[in-house]
């Protein structure tokens, strides 16, 4: 039995080191950046497209089918319905200005309802894995790890089984792209009032989903508070300015206030 266990633990050092090698080897892969962000962006534009079939919506539960026709006519009228000028208030048609956006662009170049459902899925499928590959570029190079955490940031359980709701994948976009600037920020890097500001107006379609908003709110100040540890590389953590100093005097992304020191 000693001779089994001995021959085990021999046969089993052997494959410790021979891990240890390849993961040495893929550590010394290096890609283009521009490569990095495009083998994920590539693969989610295939995926996407196996989400649906020709001539149909991707519809159920809440979700109702890519047909916004009274909103469209609704586009100016931010409070009110502006088709008849009666019923309760409505910001439906605020809040929908993505779909509506991406209606209008399908519609002007003849396309359908369902092909400009498919469109927009598969947008936001590749800014997904994108702003994945920008958020942990602030962490780490290396190539390989990086591509596969722009696929993981789509091919999760989570965003799988929600998949019908396209409020995820914008809620997880706009999560990697803040956490990607402010871990800069942390960094030293002076984030942009435009892309800060930009956020702002993104974030409004998440009032369609108030949990959802507040968690991207939640997800920002966790990481602005964090600052000094989330920002600087490992062994010189509190060396870098935190992100509420970087921050400070700039437009807050969702809520629309200024940060300031305590």
């Amino acid at each position: 039995m000693s001779v089994v266990v001995e021959r085990a633990g021999g046969w089993i050092d052997v494959l410790r080191a021979y891990v240890r090698a390849q993961a040495r080897h893929l550590e010394r892969i290096r890609l283009p950046q521009t490569l990095t962000y495009a083998i994920p962006a590539l693969a989610a534009l295939v995926i996407s497209q196996r989400w649906f079939s020709s001539g149909r919506f991707i519809a159920g539960g809440d979700l109702a089918p890519f047909v916004r026709d009274n909103l469209a006519h609704e586009t100016g009228g931010l409070w009110s319905h502006s088709i008849t000028g009666a019923g309760s208030p409505s910001f439906q048609a605020a809040a929908r200005a993505p779909e509506l956006a991406m209606l209008s662009f399908a519609h002007g170049l003849g396309l359908s309802d369902e092909i400009a459902q498919r469109i927009f899925y598969t947008i936001l499928a590749v800014a997904v894995a994108i702003s994945a590959v920008y958020f942990v570029l602030a962490f780490v190079e290396q190539a390989l790890g990086v591509v596969l955490a722009g696929l993981l940031a789509l091919l999760n359980p989570f965003v799988l089984q929600h998949l019908l709701n396209p409020l995820v994948l914008w809620a997880l976009t706009l999560m990697a792209v803040s956490g990607g600037l402010l871990v800069r920020a942390a960094r030293g890097a002076r984030p942009r009032g435009l892309a800060l500001g930009s956020l702002s107006l993104f974030a409004g379609y998440l009032s369609l989903n108030p949990p959802l908003l507040a968690v991207l709110g939640g997800w920002i100040l966790l990481l602005a508070s964090l600052g000094r540890v989330v920002g600087a590389p490992a062994g010189v953590a509190g060396h870098w300015p935190s992100c509420s100093a970087r921050l400070r005097g700039r437009s807050c992304s969702v809520c629309g206030g200024r940060f300031h020191s305590a």
